[in-house]
C-alpha cells in the first residue's frame, strides 16, 4: 500500500514547479515593453523516484523545474555583435564633428 504523504509530495512538487513557471511568465509580461529584454523559459523534466516501503516497491513521477534560461536568437546576437564596432567608430566620429562645430562656431562670432 502506498503512502498518503507520497501522493502530497507529488502534487507539491508539481505546484513547486509551476510556481516557478508562473513567476517567470510574470516577470516576461512585467519586462515586455523594456527595450533589449529577452524572454525567459523554464526547462522542466519529470524525476522519477522509487522506493521500498513495507516490501512494496512504490514508483513516483516528479515534475521537477530544472533551469530558467533566456530565449535568444543565435542570429540576432551574430548581427548584433557584428555591428557594434562600426557604431562605436560613427559615435566617435560623430562627437568628434560636434566639437568641431562648437570651435568652429566660437571663431566666426
Amino acid at each position: 500500500m502506498a503512502s498518503t504523504f507520497g501522493g502530497l509530495n507529488i502534487c507539491s512538487a508539481g505546484l513547486y514547479s509551476s510556481q516557478t513557471k508562473l513567476y517567470t511568465a510574470n516577470v516576461n509580461i512585467a519586462n515586455a515593453a523594456v527595450k533589449g529584454y529577452s524572454s525567459q523559459t523554464v526547462e522542466q523534466s519529470c524525476g522519477y523516484t522509487t522506493s521500498v516501503q513495507n516490501g512494496v516497491v512504490v514508483s513516483s513521477v516528479n515534475a521537477d523545474a530544472l533551469t530558467v534560461s533566456q530565449e535568444q536568437s543565435a542570429y540576432l546576437n551574430q548581427r548584433y555583435w557584428n555591428e557594434m564596432p562600426d557604431l562605436g567608430e560613427w559615435e566617435t566620429k560623430s562627437a568628434s564633428l560636434a566639437q568641431m562645430e562648437t570651435i568652429l562656431d566660437e571663431l566666426e562670432e
